[in-house]
């Protein structure tokens, strides 16, 4: 045996002391997660409109995750981080504003569906109306 070096037998008393110190750091961790458990009182809690309110932090995200958020919208997937966190706060705007109303379609139906809806005939030749009688 080298001097200074420990035997077999207190290295492995040694890891046996390290192991009981980590689990009763573990035991006192649980036990602080049970009390606050049996402390929290779900009714006093304040419901929310929103469960998960919490804003996604984009600065705080890599340009990776940025990309893949990104490519769930739809949006492009390229270019600085800066340009990818602009473009899905555009996005997020975009997405929360109130919907725009547009003009009306144009009829493009059918002009034989549209007689028949309206209760007139439709020549088969030429597509002209006629009021039935």
């Amino acid at each position: 045996m080298h001097p200074g070096s420990k035997s077999r037998k207190a290295r492995q008393e040694e890891l046996k002391a390290l192991v009981i110190a980590a689990a009763a750091a573990a035991d006192e961790e649980t036990a602080k997660l049970i009390a606050a458990a049996e402390t929290f009182d779900p009714e006093a809690a304040s419901p929310t409109d929103e469960p998960f309110t919490e804003e996604l932090d984009y600065h705080a995200m890599t340009v990776v995750e940025l990309k893949a958020l990104c490519a769930e919208s739809n949006l492009a997937q390229y270019g600085t981080k800066a340009e990818l966190i602009e473009r899905l706060n555009l996005n997020e705007l975009d997405s929360t504003e109130a919907p725009v109303e547009t003009a009306a379609e144009e009829d493009t139906a059918n002009p034989v569906e549209t007689a028949v809806a309206q209760g007139s005939e439709v020549s088969e030749s030429n597509g002209e109306e006629r009021q039935e009688e």
